[in-house]
């Protein structure tokens, strides 16, 4: 990955924006990567030396790295463990790793809380990723099948939390919406804990899809495409044109309801599907979408020549 600095920042901004402590520790596979696209995770590997990042582009990444650190820190109490990587080997052979935040175990109870922090934004919030549905999961079936494999254990794992701080809330917006809008700046979302047997489906269908791409990518076949939720793509609209009008006259969430639409109207009116913006492809947040054969084939398309 190669950084650039076009806002002319100082070295010391740049040498904190570019810092990378990350580490999966001796393992094949990090649980953050199982739960995205093995596509984006190859083209990245494959192009990793033609990447490059402007250093501000990095300044959210890098204050969640600060807020976590500052968390971990403060850390105390014998019932809390921080910032703990956990180890189990797939029978594929794979290494599977992932830290988890913060654990607090009630020994009395008999109960366990997985907790991750997230800098994040107000409209992740209020519309709930699933991915991080998926991701505390992911940590739930890994230490369960990790203390299996030390023959050790905690108290049963019995609830998913998101620490989520908002780095765009502001009071004046509470005050105005209300509602559904965060009520203060750092909040606890509860995750629903799926049962065992869908943490598993879920993580052995994670696992053979990352096999799949990787004997893909060996063989020169085509990845397997990111999904609708990887590339963060928005709902489709259904637009009503009149013939040969630019505008549309009614957008609507659904098909059924612009056919419905358009049997109570004159036979002169017709549906355009308009493909939600993919978000993650279009921003190019994935990094990798010059090198990504199905963005440019929905492009392609998009524009009128696929």
């Amino acid at each position: 990955m190669k950084f650039t600095n076009k806002y002319d920042l100082p070295s010391p901004v740049v040498a904190a924006l570019t810092q990378d402590n990350y580490s999966k520790g001796k393992s094949n596979r990090s649980i953050t990567q199982l739960i995205d696209s093995p596509q984006v995770s190859i083209l990245k590997r494959t192009h990793d030396k033609e990447m490059s990042e402007d250093v501000s582009q990095r300044l959210w990444s890098v204050l969640g790295t600060a807020v976590h650190n500052m968390f971990e820190n403060a850390t105390e109490g014998a019932n809390l463990i921080s910032e703990k990587r956990y180890h189990y080997t797939h029978p594929d052979g794979w290494i599977i790793s992932g830290a988890i935040d913060l654990i607090k175990v009630d020994e009395q109870n008999q109960t366990t809380t997985l907790m991750d922090y997230k800098c994040t934004s107000v409209w992740s919030v209020i519309f709930e990723k699933q991915e991080w549905h998926n991701q505390l999961n992911a940590y739930a079936w890994l230490i369960r099948k990790a203390l299996l494999d030390w023959n050790a254990g905690l108290p049963a794992i019995n609830e998913l939390q998101i620490i989520a701080v908002l780095r765009d809330w502001k009071e004046s917006e509470l005050k105005r919406n209300g509602g559904n809008y965060p009520k203060a700046p750092i909040l606890i979302i509860d995750i629903p804990l799926w049962t065992e047997a869908k943490q598993d489906e879920y993580m052995e269908g994670r696992i053979k899809l990352h096999d799949d791409a990787e004997f893909a990518h060996l063989t020169s076949q085509a990845l397997p495409p990111c999904s609708t939720q990887e590339q963060w793509a928005k709902p489709p609209k259904y637009a009503v044109h009149k013939r040969k009008a630019k505008r549309a006259t009614r957008v609507f969430d659904t098909e059924a309801e612009a056919k419905d639409f358009i049997s109570q109207k004159p036979d002169d009116l017709h549906v355009e599907y308009r493909a939600g913006d993919k978000i993650r492809c279009t921003a190019n947040w994935c990094g990798v979408n010059k090198w990504c054969d199905q963005y440019q084939v929905e492009l392609d398309y998009e524009r009128g020549s696929g």
